[in-house]
């Protein structure tokens, strides 16, 4: 129920009092500033630099048709994902995720490597992403495999895990996408016995 200024306004419960509380239009306006000075120190500390901005460009037939960057670096030819296709084919938008997925996790991965001083020269991350339906439509499912060559397997689990955390890409889609991560076969069994 809204009024006049020096009316009384039924508003609901800012407390964790149960049921509405009165407040004049000035304890109103008061509460509002808190909250829009509550907010702005909240930004403050939320508050990130943009270090790249790229923008991509789709025409024709969406998933059959063409997908270009603004800059010009990137133009190619689009077809929805089909069984069999090879060298020569078209691209699909789930492959063009998964390919910067799979860079961008690999950073991550190389970043927290270097930071523990642990040599992951010669790793790779793979991504294979899946578009599946379901009654409710389409979505995505990624799959992600670290061969970290010479790493023992429980930290290259750990380093999988926290570039999880790190990549951009896990960000953006946490909660939205289902992802597994798996320890590729280069990784050392610390268990395993030596033969000779």
């Amino acid at each position: 129920m809204t009024q006049t200024a020096d009316q009384w306004i039924e508003t609901p419960s800012f407390t964790r009092r149960s049921g509405p509380v009165l407040r004049t239009s000035d304890g109103i306006a008061a509460h509002r500033r808190r909250a829009i000075q509550r907010d702005a120190k909240r930004t403050e500390r939320k508050a990130m630099s943009v270090v790249y901005r790229t923008t991509a460009v789709s025409t024709g037939n969406g998933r059959n048709g063409r997908s270009r960057t603004t800059d010009g670096v990137l133009d190619l030819t689009l077809t929805t994902p089909k069984p069999g296709a090879g060298p020569g084919d078209p691209t699909n938008p789930e492959q063009l995720f998964a390919a910067g997925y799979s860079a961008c996790f690999h950073s991550a991965v190389k970043t927290l490597a270097k930071g523990a001083g642990i040599d992951v020269t010669d790793s790779s991350i793979s991504v294979q992403v899946g578009l599946v339906k379901s009654d409710s439509g389409f979505s995505l499912q990624a799959a992600i495999t670290g061969d970290l060559p010479g790493v023992d397997r429980d930290i290259a689990a750990d380093l999988l895990a926290r570039a999880h955390q790190r990549c951009p890409y896990s960000k953006a889609i946490a909660g939205n996408v289902d992802v597994t991560l798996t320890v590729g076969r280069h990784s050392t069994d610390p268990t395993a016995k030596e033969t000779t």
